[in-house]
């Protein structure tokens, strides 16, 4: 088997050793904060991650999806209360939610996450 069946029992574990172990072999190429990030703000496949500040998002965005890549994992469904983070990052990787409204002229919706 090349892959790793949606659903099975074993699917949470296997794909969160595969994801710890990109963040692992990428960590001298991306950053070792990336790395990090990685090991402590994923749940499942939902990264959480508050920043401080819009450059160190704007900084961390391409470092983590490159990183996740490195392990043919897609980094999608973007979603930020700041338009000035979700504007560089390209419309078909926004979440679902604001996937089609204008940032420039709409409010940006409030978004569940993991259902809370």
């Amino acid at each position: 088997m090349c892959v790793h069946l949606f659903g099975a029992v074993s699917s949470p574990s296997s794909v969160n050793f595969t994801l710890k172990k990109t963040a692992d072999d990428n960590a001298k190429i991306y950053g070792t904060e990336a790395s990090e990030i990685i090991h402590r703000n994923f749940y499942v496949d939902n990264l959480l991650k508050p920043t401080a500040t819009q450059k160190f998002a704007l900084d961390l965005i391409p470092k983590l999806a490159k990183m996740c890549a490195a392990g043919g994992f897609r980094l999608a469904k973007f979603l930020s209360i700041d338009r000035e983070v979700i504007a560089p990052v390209p419309k078909e990787e926004h979440a679902k939610g604001i996937k089609n409204i204008d940032l420039n002229q709409s409010c940006l919706p409030i978004e569940k996450v993991l259902g809370i």
